[in-house]
């Protein structure tokens, strides 16, 4: 995906995500994505996309650099449709 530095330099970054779905929540998901590629599609990869964007708008060009490789520590766990 591309986007932007703080300081607007542009990249482009490989991301990847794992996700789990609640035991007591696949029923629901099925029923309304009815494939999970659609869940993911629909869902998943809008709100990743748009958030990955946000958290490195933060950094300049030279701090995203120097931390390449590293995770970004999780705040809290974020249902994508709340």
């Amino acid at each position: 995906m591309n986007s932007y530095s703080y300081d607007q330099q542009p990249a482009d970054l490989k991301i990847s995500v794992t996700l789990r779905a609640a035991p007591e929540k696949v029923a629901d998901l099925y029923a309304r994505f009815g494939r999970l590629d659609a869940a993911v599609n629909q869902v998943v990869s809008p709100v990743v996309n748009q958030q990955v964007k946000v958290v490195f708008g933060r950094y300049t060009a030279v701090k995203a650099i120097q931390e390449r490789g590293t995770s970004i520590p999780r705040s809290r766990t974020r249902s994508p449709t709340h």
